[in-house]
């Protein structure tokens, strides 16, 4: 199960993003990633962008059937590489009832991973995807890397930081002070952004907004 001790660390620090306009939020595997805004209604409005996609953000609206908290069954309904579509989308709760995870899986046999920030859900998906994260511009001048994997029944937490002015560009990431351990190469893809690191994999990144 997972440690309610590093979810709380994890989500103090994105509640501390400086502007929506700093703030990244990404996902790895080659998928895509989702921002759902959550209604009072439990509908969720989202804005996503996917890997190959031209780094246009979509949108993608999702009704609830029937629902308990975020977990339950929703139609879904969008558009991707320019044609409409509609899918079911099941979202149950991982973890401690207290935990803010979720495993996400839609009809089309995409599945996603989504960690719950106040009135938002965001979503790394894809065909197998299992992080989802947020890059954010720090006071210090650079950048904070903070995400979580869900692999193997429980939960991985990633913190890295670099210095750099921009956000697109190579950088050599750190993690809590020691040496840099990871690459990423962070390249404009039309609104959004391409991410390429050494050892985790390739996926994508969109503004927060």
């Amino acid at each position: 199960m997972i440690g309610l001790r590093w979810l709380a660390l994890l989500l103090a620090a994105f509640v501390a993003t400086p502007t929506l306009a700093q703030t990244y939020v990404f996902s790895t595997s080659g998928g895509g990633v989702i921002s759902y805004a959550i209604g009072n209604d439990g509908k969720l409005d989202g804005r996503f962008t996917l890997y190959g996609g031209g780094g246009v953000i979509e949108r993608e609206v999702a009704v609830p059937r029937h629902r308990s908290g975020l977990g339950g069954v929703y139609d879904t309904r969008g558009t991707a590489y320019g044609a409409p579509y509609g899918a079911v989308l099941t979202i149950r709760r991982l973890g401690q009832s207290d935990d803010d995870l979720y495993a996400l899986s839609w009809d089309n046999g995409d599945q996603g991973i989504g960690l719950r920030r106040g009135s938002r859900l965001l979503v790394g998906y894809g065909r197998g995807n299992d992080m989802v994260g947020l890059i954010t511009a720090d006071a210090a001048g650079g950048w904070t890397l903070g995400a979580v994997r869900w692999r193997d029944d429980k939960a991985e937490r990633f913190d890295y930081r670099w210095e750099a002015a921009a956000f697109a560009g190579y950088h050599r990431l750190r993690s809590a002070g020691d040496p840099p351990s990871e690459t990423l190469r962070v390249e404009a893809d039309g609104s959004a952004f391409r991410l390429l690191f050494g050892d985790i994999g390739y996926g994508m990144a969109m503004p927060l907004s």
